[in-house]
């Protein structure tokens, strides 16, 4: 009796993300026109009529989401819906007071520029959702099912972005998938409902999504469903012709080289079926997206490997050495892009880099208050997991590598990419050498 309720205590929960699945397709491949605000409401049914796990499941899965529902409204909703479920669990301590910090440090800079209580909240949200979790006793959580919902939901979102390339091209797979080059480049024509995601957040997200499961597998909770998963998953990020996603993707695999506690026997198959997974996603690829690989190749050949991220870097050093207020103060975070671009016209596009991002923001004492937040994670994390390994900060290392060529605080799925980070930090990676 037990085994059968424990079979379907996600069913409810299941349905819901089912019947959200089918209004994704209906509105980013059919083209019907389903509102934004419809699925976010979606988001909200379900965050509202699940249970502890089933909340972080749909929060972590707004990730992968992230362009395809209003993502502040839904982490405040999944928010709201996890203190009144969860008030008990829910113990002020050291991350609620830096959180409290970084927020007062941010409301002064609202008063230089103008203030907008809408921008402020929205840039707020996800640094107060991180603090809630880490508020949070996190010992008995399922992260199995939590990382897996968001897998799934990952994949989703890719073969949505598939399908529309398929329908736009009247069901010809050849015109459909021939050409493409990059997945997550979609027209710009405002007349189409595209899944724009960039290409290469979609690829940290996929390997995010692929370290996770990974992470089950070493602790000996994988499904039979998660290979294939995975396989599927790696197809996508690849499909990205990101280099960040190759750059992490490398890394990623070390640092599990290196942090399995298994037995050589254990450590030497799980690298084995890990490169036959990735050998057979190369096939793939070449089979069926010939392009792809073509132009990912290209991509390493060009003059500019950077992308002109070494001119960004070189603007924003010559502004913040320039301007002591800016280096000390910062401008805050607060409709951050337009300030910089129109207000203080430091150039036509944001930083490319975590530590010029922050700075701009919030000045050193930004670089100061964010890094105690990230020590604060770890010595949280701690509480519940004392044996931990370096398997638990890959998450927390792809989040930070990432930033060092892309956004942080300003990007949404990435702040909340931490609240993964600080999940796995959670984990005990050593339970399988002891059982």
């Amino acid at each position: 009796m037990l085994v059968k309720q424990n079979r379907y205590i996600h069913l409810r929960f299941c349905i819901l993300l089912v019947l959200f699945v089918i209004l994704l397709f209906m509105r980013y491949a059919f083209q019907i026109n389903i509102s934004k605000g419809t699925l976010t409401v979606f988001i909200a049914v379900i965050a509202l009529t699940g249970n502890r796990n089933e909340i972080l499941a749909v929060t972590m899965s707004c990730i992968p989401l992230h362009n395809a529902v209003d993502l502040f409204v839904s982490i405040g909703i999944c928010m709201i819906a996890y203190i009144l479920k969860n008030s008990k669990f829910i113990k002020v301590n050291s991350a609620a007071f830096i959180t409290l910090l970084i927020i007062t440090w941010e409301y002064i800079h609202c008063f230089n520029y103008g203030f907008s209580i809408k921008l402020f909240i929205v840039s707020i949200i996800p640094l107060v959702f991180l603090a809630l979790i880490m508020c949070t006793d996190m010992e008995d959580i399922d992260y199995g099912f939590i990382v897996r919902t968001m897998a799934v939901v990952t994949a989703v979102v890719c073969i949505v972005m598939l399908s529309s390339l398929f329908i736009m091209a009247d069901f010809n797979i050849a015109e459909a998938f021939t050409g493409i080059r990059r997945l997550g480049v979609f027209s710009n024509d405002s007349k189409m409902q595209n899944l724009a995601v960039n290409p290469n957040s979609l690829g940290i997200v996929c390997l995010l999504s692929i370290t996770s499961l990974l992470q089950l597998r070493i602790l000996e909770k994988s499904q039979k469903s998660d290979s294939l998963l995975i396989l599927i998953l790696l197809v996508f990020g690849i499909m990205t012709a990101s280099r960040t996603f190759l750059i992490c993707l490398i890394m990623m695999i070390v640092l599990l080289s290196i942090g399995m506690q298994v037995n050589t026997k254990k450590s030497i198959q799980f690298l084995i079926s890990l490169s036959v997974l990735v050998i057979i996603a190369a096939f793939i690829l070449n089979r069926y997206f010939p392009n792809t690989i073509e132009y990912y190749i290209y991509r390493f050949q060009k003059d500019d490997i950077t992308n002109g991220r070494d001119l960004l870097i070189q603007i924003y050093n010559n502004y913040i050495s320039n301007n002591m207020d800016v280096m000390f103060f910062g401008i805050g975070l607060t409709n951050y892009e337009d300030k910089i671009i129109n207000i203080c016209h430091i150039f036509n596009g944001v930083p490319h880099n975590a530590v010029h991002e922050i700075i701009i923001a919030w000045g050193i004492i930004g670089i100061i208050l964010f890094s105690i937040q990230c020590i604060v994670m770890i010595i949280q994390s701690r509480k519940v997991c004392k044996q931990q390994t370096i398997l638990n900060y890959i998450p927390l290392f792809i989040i930070l590598l990432k930033s060092m060529a892309g956004q942080l605080l300003t990007s949404g799925y990435t702040m909340m990419a931490l609240v993964l980070a600080y999940l796995s930090l959670c984990q005990n990676f050593k339970q399988t050498e002891q059982n």
